[in-house]
Parts: structure tokens; C-alpha cells; sequence
């Protein structure tokens, strides 16, 4: 008969023994240390199983007792807005938006106290289970037990994963760490690729004490990862843990090279950057000094872009800017000898997202943004646009299907020009639209009808990392 305090006494000795091998973090054993896999009837028995010592009330806890949450509102009747969304969710999408068949466990390693109006407070002793992606949904799936994925007529299995997990208690307040990982791991609406839950599995890997950019700490590159991961993982679906892991050392070197000028929000393609910058990071090697150089020199050219677009290109481009604006007059850019023009590859991947096309005055995108703003004749704006490897588009509103797929590809098309060069301010052509080197004439989830068809650099650039060549 299962027994929920033996798998937990079982779980408890696993997590001591790999720390007293390994106590400092090392991702190979604490990650994942011990998994189990429980009938539904079996995982409720554990989730719900009482004990009146942990601050939540069950054997598996959820946090500072300050910290329950309620379901309904003090009449009894409303629900809360994490409660109303979770029922709105699910109601919707049925459980596996938010959590699927997987529950995570942390087990914190040391001991966790507060200093609270002079008083010491223990909010949890080490090697105390932590349910990390559930303790929102106890409470939920007990008031509507026929959402739940784990009423005891589901024929699934529930996969449990634990994790040895150490706060930063050097601080004035540790216990904020503590809170962060319940309240960032299982937010409100805890689809896989929220931002906050991206918060929640940077904390728990480890990896938020080496962050420096909001971009990166905040998890702003949740699509993108989710992009990257269909690429990856296609016949996976997409877990945050396993994504970030598999690209942990890139995540933080990336970060900490400051690239805010890509990841902002004045650049339209920054998600597409995140995903060519993660493979080529994993692909050279995260400080990779030539790799380096290439980022920070993208970087630089989109800051002094972002200063004044119209002088830069003007001055780049030889045209006069006031042509712009001018109908009788028309920018002096000959689309003939257009293919003839060679400039570096970080001025070629500046054309693409912080050409002047992407400052048109006109278009409804930018009204609610900051960005700098003008108004172009027709005629000039057409040829701002055909510059362009694709014509100007945003990968957002493309009607291409694999539209993101291309820009990462021309990214990492221009990367690998710039990585093959003796210089990287050697100046290149520039990467055509019907280049099928890099940007190929296949979507990744398509079928070849013949071997002359190449998928994209980044599809081929992703079979080679995972050795699937």
C-alpha cells in the first residue's frame, strides 16, 4: 500500500546523501536528483496529506504561513484573481495549460529564518519538501475537483521531480528569495512560457544571483525560448526547466555582456536576437572572445542607430535626409547596383531591425511606443523597405509561417560570415532573400519532397549542436 511518508522519508535521505557528496551546487546531481512516477490516486494521497508541523498544514509544504493563499474573497463567494484565473484557464483549456503531469519539488538544503520585530522566525528547516508548481492548485483542484488532473479515475501517471535548491540567506532579507520561488514558479496564470515562471526556474536552477539585465532576470525572452524550443525539442512539449538548463551557461553569459541595446523594446526583432545569440553561444562557446566582440559590436552600432536614425543612414547610405519627405525629389539609392554594396555584417543585421522603415511615422505599430517617429513620401518609404533582406516585415505580423525561423537564420547567417573572417569589420554582401545557404527554402517542420531542399542555418545550425547529423 503507498504510503505518502515513506516516499517523502525516501526523498528527504536521497536529498541529504547528494549533499553531503556534492554541497556545493552542482547541476549534474542537484537537478532532478530523484523522480518518481505516481498514479493520480496515488499523487493526491501525497499532495494532500496532512501535517500539522509545516507552515501550510501539509507534508509537502507551500511556504510562510503569511504567505496561503485564498481562493475566495472574504465574503466566501468571490474568487480571488489567482483563483479566477486559474478557473478561467482551465475552464477553458482543461489543466494542461498550466501544469500538465509534471509537479516540481525543491528541497531547500539549509535551514531558513527571518528576523521579524526583533524576533527570530524558522520559516523552513532544511531538507523540507517545498511544492513548488502546486501549492496554489491544492487548494483550487480540492474546490473543483473535476478540473483537477489527478481525480482518482484519471488514467495518467503524475511525474514528480526534486530538486536540491540553496537560498541566498547572505542578505537582509533571505526569506524574499523563498517567497520569489512559490510566487514566480506558480503564478496566476503558470502557462509554461509566462515570464514569471521563467523568475521561478532561473531561482531555482541557481542562476539569479549571476543575472544583471532585466531582460534576462525578468524573463522577457519567454516566446522566444518557446520558439527555439519547437526547433530543439520538436515533439516535445515546451518545459522551462529543461530549455533553460540545457542553455544555462549561455543564459548567464549572455546576460552579463549587457546587451541592452539588442533587448530593448525599440528593437522589434530582440526575441529573434535572443534565440541566434543562445545558439551561437552554444555552438562557439559561451566566452568565446571573437563571439564576444561580434555581440558588442551589434550592440554598439544599434545605440548610436537608436541617437539619430535619419543622420546615421543618411550619412551610411549617402542620401540626403530631407529627401525623405520631399516629392519632388527622391533618395539617391540605386536599387540597380544595390547588390554591389558591401558594408560589415553588424551594419547589415542594424538595416534589418533599426533601418528607418522601422521608424515610419505611419505605422500604427509605434503610435503607443516611445520610438522616434517620420513621415516618408511613398517612393522613399518603398525603398527603405526593398533594402531590406525581407522587405521590411516584422516577424510578428508576417503572413510567412516561418518568418521568426528566417530572422534567426539571417542573424546566425551574418554571425557565421563575421566568425569565418580574419576581421570582423571586414565589410560583405549582403544576405538576399533568395539565399538558401542560410535562410534555405524549407520551414523546420516541414518535409523534403527532394534532396536538393535545404532547411534553414537555423534549423541545420540545431541538428549539429544535438549531433543529429
Amino acid at each position: 500500500m503507498f504510503s505518502p511518508t515513506e516516499l517523502v522519508s525516501k526523498i528527504v535521505d536521497a536529498a541529504k546523501k547528494v549533499y553531503k557528496e556534492h554541497p556545493d551546487r552542482d547541476n549534474e546531481y542537484w537537478d532532478a536528483f530523484y523522480t518518481k512516477s505516481l498514479t493520480a490516486e496515488n499523487t493526491k494521497k501525497l499532495i494532500e496529506y496532512n501535517n500539522s508541523e509545516s507552515n501550510s498544514g501539509y507534508l509537502i509544504d507551500e511556504g510562510p504561513s503569511e504567505r496561503r493563499y485564498n481562493l475566495y474573497e472574504d465574503d466566501g463567494e468571490t474568487l480571488t484573481s489567482w483563483g479566477k484565473s486559474l478557473y478561467d484557464s482551465h475552464s477553458v483549456s482543461g489543466y494542461r495549460k498550466g501544469i500538465s503531469n509534471t509537479i516540481h519539488i525543491a528541497i531547500n538544503v539549509k535551514e531558513l529564518e527571518c528576523l521579524k520585530e526583533g524576533k527570530r522566525t524558522k520559516y523552513l528547516s532544511a531538507f523540507t519538501l517545498a511544492l513548488i508548481n502546486y501549492h496554489r492548485r491544492r487548494e483550487f483542484y480540492r474546490e473543483f475537483p473535476e478540473l483537477s488532473p489527478i481525480a482518482t479515475k484519471s488514467p495518467e501517471n503524475i511525474n514528480i521531480y526534486c530538486y536540491l535548491w540553496e537560498p541566498d540567506v547572505s542578505g537582509d532579507n533571505p526569506v524574499t528569495e523563498y517567497q520569489d520561488l512559490y510566487d514566480k514558479f506558480d503564478s496566476s496564470d503558470s502557462v509554461d512560457n509566462a515570464p514569471s515562471k521563467i523568475q521561478g526556474v532561473i531561482n531555482l536552477l541557481g542562476l539569479k544571483r549571476s543575472l544583471r539585465s532585466d531582460y534576462f532576470i525578468k524573463g522577457t525572452g519567454s516566446a522566444a525560448l518557446k520558439h527555439m524550443w519547437k526547433l530543439w525539442s520538436p515533439k516535445k512539449q515546451l518545459e522551462l526547466y529543461l530549455c533553460i538548463n540545457e542553455f544555462r551557461e549561455e543564459y548567464v553569459w549572455l546576460d552579463n555582456l549587457l546587451l541592452n541595446d539588442i533587448f530593448a523594446k525599440s528593437n522589434p526583432h530582440a526575441a529573434c536576437y535572443f534565440q541566434a545569440f543562445m545558439l551561437a553561444s552554444k555552438k562557439y562557446g559561451a566566452s568565446h572572445d571573437a563571439l564576444k566582440r561580434i555581440f558588442k559590436h551589434i550592440n554598439k552600432v544599434f545605440g548610436e542607430v537608436e541617437v539619430e536614425p535619419r543622420e546615421y543612414w543618411s550619412k551610411l547610405l549617402k542620401f540626403n535626409k530631407d529627401d525623405l519627405t520631399d516629392y519632388n525629389a527622391s533618395i539617391g539609392i540605386d536599387m540597380r547596383t544595390w547588390g554591389q554594396r558591401q558594408y560589415t555584417g553588424y551594419v547589415w543585421l542594424a538595416l534589418e531591425s533599426k533601418g528607418l522603415h522601422h521608424y515610419d511615422g505611419s505605422n500604427s505599430s509605434l503610435k503607443k511606443t516611445k520610438r522616434k517617429k517620420y513621415n516618408y513620401t511613398r517612393p522613399a518609404l518603398d525603398i527603405l523597405l526593398k533594402i531590406t533582406n525581407q522587405n521590411g516585415r516584422g516577424y510578428q505580423r508576417s503572413s510567412t509561417k516561418n518568418q521568426e525561423e528566417l530572422y534567426v537564420a539571417l542573424i546566425l547567417g551574418y554571425i557565421d560570415r563575421m566568425m569565418q573572417m580574419s576581421n570582423i569589420d571586414e565589410p560583405m554582401v549582403q544576405i538576399l532573400p533568395i539565399d538558401r545557404e542560410y535562410l534555405g527554402d524549407l520551414a523546420y517542420n516541414a518535409k523534403q519532397s527532394n534532396a536538393d531542399q535545404k532547411y534553414s542555418f537555423m534549423k541545420r545550425l540545431i541538428e549539429e549542436l544535438k549531433g543529429e547529423n
